[in-house]
């Protein structure tokens, strides 16, 4: 009888504390806080040694395995090591030696920044509201469909290669703006100034 009492006096505590949580802070009407974005990106896999570091820190520490990522997190792939990131349909596999972060995540936007290395990106679908971009030193490369995508960065930052397997993307730099199609790879190279050389894959 006494176990029953007390679980019972548990539950209503437990039951108003839930209650307590669900309600909203004195002036504020219910709905007024701003929803966390439905889309959100994992770290789903990893070999070797990756490095990470969180939106607002400067210290890097050892990224793990399944890790939310957000806005402004930065990961680093060590010589040999790969890692790759789910976000919603979309997968973007890193290879070894590879600077990565996040610009902005969110429900039709996906803006990534490399500064070197190679990235790997297979997206399934694309709706006509989603946004998914990739900022390099110097182009930026808008995905126009779904497809396979492939974007090389050298360690200098002056030269960035796009390839596309399947699908479309539109590449912006400082001189120069094209789409690159499928079963194309084009190189940019330059900062000011950019050299572009078209081959087919």
């Amino acid at each position: 009888m006494f176990k029953s009492f007390r679980f019972a006096l548990l539950m209503a505590g437990a039951l108003f504390a839930l209650g307590a949580v669900a309600q909203p802070a004195p002036g504020q009407q219910p709905g007024d806080q701003s929803d966390p974005p439905s889309r959100v990106a994992r770290l789903a896999y990893i070999r070797g040694t990756v490095s990470f570091v969180p939106a607002g820190e400067n210290e890097w520490v050892e990224a793990q395995i399944n890790r939310p990522l957000i806005t402004g997190d930065k990961l680093w792939t060590e010589h040999n090591a790969r890692a790759e990131i789910s976000v919603g349909p979309a997968a973007v596999r890193l290879d070894s030696d590879t600077g990565f972060s996040f610009l902005n995540v969110g429900d039709d936007t996906m803006q990534m920044r490399m500064t070197a290395g190679v990235m790997n990106i297979s997206v399934p679908t694309l709706e006509d509201n989603e946004q998914i971009e990739i900022d390099t030193p110097n182009v930026a490369i808008s995905l126009l469909r779904a497809g396979y995508y492939r974007v090389e960065v050298n360690d200098a930052g002056d030269t960035t290669v796009v390839k596309v397997s399947d699908g479309a993307a539109q590449v912006t730099g400082s001189s120069q703006d094209l789409v690159v199609h499928a079963q194309q790879a084009v190189t940019f190279t330059g900062i000011d100034d950019l050299v572009v050389q078209t081959r087919t894959l």
